[in-house]
């Protein structure tokens, strides 16, 4: 479930790991630091590539 919370929230993760690009391992919230312990819902952006010309 995806919740927006409208304010800002500081992530630690580790790039490069197990052959994905970005794991995230730990975030704070609200002055807390949750560990993240398990990754239930991963989305995929499309990468748009623009050429630009002169």
């Amino acid at each position: 479930m995806i919740t927006e919370v409208h304010e800002a929230i500081k992530v630690g993760a580790i790039f490069g790991d197990n052959k994905k690009k970005l794991k995230p391992v730990w975030f704070i919230w609200n002055g807390t630091k949750y560990t993240i312990r398990e990754i239930t819902y991963i989305i995929t952006l499309l990468k748009i590539k623009r050429r630009f010309f002169s």
